[in-house]
């Protein structure tokens, strides 16, 4: 009788060890089934008289990428909006042609999707304009912190050449413009 319950105690504590290896492994399979992966992509052309740049963020993940916070960055500090575009990117040209951006902050990317974060296109610059322009927008990024639908959050920094970092959380969306 006593070898029948120490094989059953031994059994028991295999079958609990079995059970919790398997829910582990189950849990990391969950949370890759949806594991979001923002990717930037700076893009430049220039063809005949039309010079564009754009810069988009990529979901090149198998889930959404819940997006809690944006933040341009020149040389890898943090400013506002207005700064990254109109100072320095925009800052002693003629306005461009083609203008768009959005709002990253608060967004839902889903897997396979692109957003057009920042686009600017010229007509007839000169190159000298051109290699300005393109200097200048390599200084001009984006840090992005975003999560998963199981709360797994990572920051990506735009032109920083690195894997997204894991986080425990998002910050707090920073902003130092007013509204009036």
């Amino acid at each position: 009788e006593m070898l029948i319950a120490v094989c059953a105690v031994v059994t028991s504590a295999i079958a609990v060890f079995i059970a919790w290896d398997q829910g582990r492994v189950m849990r990391a399979q969950q949370h890759g089934a949806v594991w979001p992966v923002l990717e930037m992509d700076r893009q430049f052309s220039r063809s005949d008289n039309a010079t564009n740049f754009i810069l988009k963020v990529e979901n090149s993940g198998v889930g959404p990428a819940l997006v809690s916070t944006a933040n341009y960055t020149l040389d890898g500090k943090k400013v506002p909006e207005s700064v990254a575009i109109n100072d320095i990117l925009l800052a002693n040209f003629a306005p461009p042609n083609q203008f768009t951006t959005a709002d990253l902050s608060t967004r839902t990317i889903a897997p396979g999707k692109a957003l057009e974060i920042i686009g600017l296109g010229w007509t007839d610059l000169a190159p000298a304009e051109v290699d300005e322009l393109s200097s200048r927008w390599q200084r001009v990024g984006v840090e992005i912190c975003y999560c998963s639908v199981f709360q797994r959050c990572w920051i990506d920094a735009s032109g920083q050449g690195s894997l997204p970092k894991p986080v425990s959380s998002c910050p707090v969306q920073i902003t130092s413009e007013t509204s009036p």
